[in-house]
Formats: C-alpha cells, sequence, structure tokens
C-alpha cells in the first residue's frame, strides 16, 4: 500500500449531495457522478489500486469506487468522499475480497507504508497483526498478484541496471533509483512502484 492523499472530492458529487441530502451510496444512480469519483480517487492515486498498487485505467473496465469503511456497517459514510478510494476489480483480491470485513490498517493511514514488507519474489509481509490482518482480507498474496509483483520487481531493477541490489554498494546510487520510481510521470506511477522501493530496500538491508 501506498498513503493515499486525499483531495477535494469532485464538484458533480457536492452538486448530487447537495441536491439529494439523505441519498447514500446505493442511490446514486448517475453514472456521470460514479465516473468522477472514481475518476479523481484514480488521478490522486497516481493510476494505482490503493490496496494492492498495480497499474488501474480510472474507467469502470478496471477500476472501483471502494469505500474503506464498509457501506453495511457505516451507510452514513457512504456518500463521504474522504471514505472512498479507486481499487482493482481483479477477481479474488482487493475489492473483490474485502466484502464487508472492517480493515484495521488502510491505505489512508500513515503507517501503511511502514507496516507491511515486500520480499523479491514478490510475496509481501505483515510486521504487525493488523498488516497480517489486512493481507488476508485483501488476499494480496495471492498467486497470480506475487507474480505479478515479482516481475514488475524484476523488470525495474533491470530497467534501472541495478541487477542484484546487494552488490550495489552505493547507497545514495540506491536512495536515488527509489526516489526515481517514485516521481510520477504524467500523473502516473508505475505499477506496483511502493512495492518495487519496499522490496529493494528491504533486500539491501536483510
Amino acid at each position: 500500500m501506498r498513503k493515499i492523499q486525499k483531495t477535494h472530492e469532485p464538484n458533480s458529487l457536492t452538486q448530487y449531495k447537495r441536491n439529494n441530502p439523505t441519498h447514500q451510496y446505493k442511490d446514486l444512480k448517475d453514472e456521470n457522478v460514479r465516473q468522477d469519483i472514481r475518476q479523481t480517487c484514480t488521478e490522486e492515486q497516481y493510476y494505482l489500486c490503493a490496496y494492492c498498487c498495480k497499474e488501474i485505467s480510472g474507467t469502470n473496465v478496471d477500476t472501483m469506487n471502494e469505500h474503506i469503511q464498509p457501506r453495511h456497517h457505516f451507510p452514513n459514510l457512504s456518500m463521504d468522499f474522504n471514505n472512498i478510494v479507486a481499487s482493482c476489480n481483479a477477481k479474488g483480491h482487493c475489492d473483490g475480497s474485502k466484502d464487508s470485513h472492517i480493515l484495521l490498517l488502510t491505505p489512508l493511514m500513515d503507517e501503511c507504508e511502514t507496516e507491511f514488507k515486500f520480499k523479491i519474489n514478490g510475496e509481501m509481509v505483515g510486521k504487525t497483526e493488523r498488516a497480517k490482518q489486512s493481507i488476508d482480507i485483501l488476499q494480496l498474496n495471492q498467486r497470480k498478484l506475487c507474480e505479478s509483483r515479482k516481475q514488475a520487481i524484476a523488470n525495474m531493477l533491470y530497467v534501472q541496471g541495478l541487477g542484484n541490489p546487494i552488490d550495489v554498494e552505493d547507497d545514495e546510487l540506491l536512495q536515488s533509483v527509489c526516489d526515481d520510481i517514485m516521481m510520477p510521470e504524467n500523473g502516473k506511477l508505475p505499477a506496483f512502484a511502493p512495492a518495487i522501493v519496499n522490496a529493494i530496500k528491504n533486500w539491501i538491508n536483510s
């Protein structure tokens, strides 16, 4: 995960809530408003899924408006933009497995960047019980997802010319590479960018 800094809600959502003050998200039938929410969340997440950090397009083809605090338990937050993020709609993980579970560690918390550890083989490890819970609920170690992360890490190491980071003794170089990976280009980050940087740093420090 990467900490998400929420921005201002889209004007269309503000207007909709003004005109329909008693509505919940389930009452929102206007696909244009739903798309504005989806696109705004995607942009503030640099086109990465809020949970697994795979690339998303911001359209309903592969992107969902996901409520951090489930609508089933918190209907009063269903129209709160600060409770909505963009999630991939892949089967078996993220939005596809969360259902109405309550996460104790979310991408809206600073700790989401420190309580997870990524390995070069694509595996995700929770350093705390709540991190382990999030991994289990969101199925972030699903086989296909791990393989995608592993491939993304290997590709980035090759592109950056690092080979085996353990063999690179220049800490400033490695930090520069990590900074470059986390620098958005045209408003987008590479797929799994937070996992790649985390894996490189953990491998070096192990």
